[in-house]
């Protein structure tokens, strides 16, 4: 598989027949191939666009919390979906949405969106840290049992001190072969940090710039 990241949350699953784009507002793609299936996490605007509906593809797959009169597959959390090349495994989110995994022939990969251990330090009681911490392991271990090749996962500035929080969790108990931060708000010298605290435990794809492509 080839991954790109393309910009904020925004990421494409390349395979040797099939394209999977996940929360696309923007940015720089590849010519994609007609049999493009598309998927949206959340309604909110640093993950939906109506810019996909504009773009060649198969199947259009939104969270059910996006209103649409288009023609399109709705996602709730706890829901499979099976095709002919690859099922779709939703779980919930712990802010908006799903989370979603990608089972293909050449790989899985773990799209988590915005499903994080948020713990906003000025702001949250300890009360709210251990119901969002309670909340979050919920959600992350229902993948614990597949083997996942790449983590797309939220390492975000907003947090402070707590970036990692939920990033940390995450790769412990689903042990990914590949993690790719998401949504860091253009914050490249956070991931360099990020990368040597964790490249030990996993293949960090870190990327450098919007369009950035791993190979895995």
């Amino acid at each position: 598989m080839n991954i790109s990241y393309i910009k904020h949350s925004g990421v494409l699953v390349e395979t040797k027949n099939s394209h999977f784009l996940f929360d696309y507002i923007g940015g720089a793609l590849p010519l994609l191939k007609q049999n493009t299936n598309i998927f949206v996490s959340h309604a909110h605007e640093d993950h939906f666009s109506s810019k996909i509906f504009s773009l060649p593809s198969k199947e259009i797959f939104l969270s059910d919390d996006i209103k649409s009169s288009k023609k399109v597959t709705l996602m709730a959390p706890d829901e499979y979906f099976e095709r002919d090349d690859f099922t779709i495994h939703t779980f919930g989110s712990t802010d908006q949405g799903v989370s979603i995994l990608l089972n293909t022939k050449e790989g899985v990969v773990f799209f988590a969106a915005d499903l994080n251990d948020w713990y906003w330090e000025e702001e949250d009681s300890h009360e709210d840290m251990i119901a969002m911490e309670t909340a979050f392991l919920a959600e992350i271990r229902k993948a614990s049992s597949y083997s996942i090749d790449v983590l797309c996962f939220p390492v975000d500035p907003r947090l402070g001190i707590q970036y990692d929080k939920g990033a940390k969790k995450a790769i412990e108990i689903l042990q990914p072969k590949a993690f790719l931060p998401i949504h860091f708000w253009k914050d490249y010298t956070l991931l360099k940090i990020f990368n040597e605290k964790y490249k030990h435990q996993c293949r960090i794809l870190l990327p450098t710039e919007e369009g950035s492509v791993f190979s895995v």
